[in-house]
């Protein structure tokens, strides 16, 4: 009897479908050990994290103390989610991330002092998911300043003279929005005279990431006096390909939300 190929395609996915397992997805629990809980800095545990299409969220809190709400990017800006819009509150909520993208979540609750979890308790991230055949970002990242993040008062060069940077690496400067901005000096002079660049290759919004594009970079705050003050720093970053002749640019640019 002959069989025709479009029925031996689908018998041979079928049975390829039976014996191969798909790939299992990975569950992240937000926050890790610290779970769902007010004043935690949740941005920098996303931003570590390298989550794909299929993966899940896992937001582990008391029964009837805090909330879960997926929003945009303007709600996650200003902790809003409509009245309309009904938050997870299962204390286990678990959410799976069905399409690539950012992803945006907040908690509408106040902690038993009154205090809004959004707004005054960091409990608010946007996390990055890649599609399933995408490669994760090359290279580690880095919190400048650790703890202290990017202020006065802390010698960032003694910070940065005790690693070992490479090229693909990633810098988070964390700071208030407003106070401070990050710009990548044009050289070494401009570096010591506290000289920034043109006003819109500045970053400013309080969680900027750069990522190590060439083997030198400078790096300062724009605000005023602030250089001066000590709020600057220089990173040599290590090739690992060796590539000859490579180059890198100048401009930093911010993370599309």
């Amino acid at each position: 009897m002959a069989i025709n190929k479009p029925t031996i395609i689908i018998f041979i996915a079928t049975v390829a479908a039976l014996v191969i397992p798909a790939a299992s997805a990975t569950e992240h629990i937000v926050g890790g050990d610290k779970g769902w809980v007010f004043g935690f800095d949740y941005q920098t545990w996303a931003f570590q994290q390298h989550v794909y299409v299929g993966d899940k969220l896992v937001f582990n809190y008391p029964v009837g103390k805090y909330n879960v709400f997926e929003v945009g990017d303007a709600g996650w800006e200003d902790c809003y989610a409509s009245s309309k819009q009904k938050g997870l509150t299962s204390g286990h909520d678990v959410i799976t991330l069905e399409t690539p993208g950012n992803k945006f979540f907040i908690c509408k609750a106040k902690n038993d002092e009154g205090k809004w979890c959004c707004e005054e308790g960091s409990m608010k991230f946007y996390i990055t998911v890649l599609a399933a055949n995408e490669p994760a970002p090359p290279g580690k990242l880095y919190v400048v300043g650790d703890d202290k993040g990017w202020t006065l008062n802390v010698d960032y060069q003694a910070w940065a003279n005790g690693k070992k940077f490479n090229i693909g690496d990633q810098l988070l400067f964390k700071y208030p929005a407003g106070k401070h901005s990050v710009f990548q000096a044009i050289d070494e002079t401009s570096f010591k005279e506290c000289i920034p660049p043109n006003a819109d290759e500045g970053l400013s919004n309080g969680y900027d990431i750069v990522t190590l594009d060439a083997p030198d970079t400078w790096f300062i705050c724009g605000a005023p006096d602030h250089c001066k003050k000590g709020m600057k720093f220089f990173v040599h970053a290590s090739d690992p390909s060796k590539s000859p002749g490579f180059q890198g640019s100048r401009k930093l640019i911010p993370p599309k939300l």
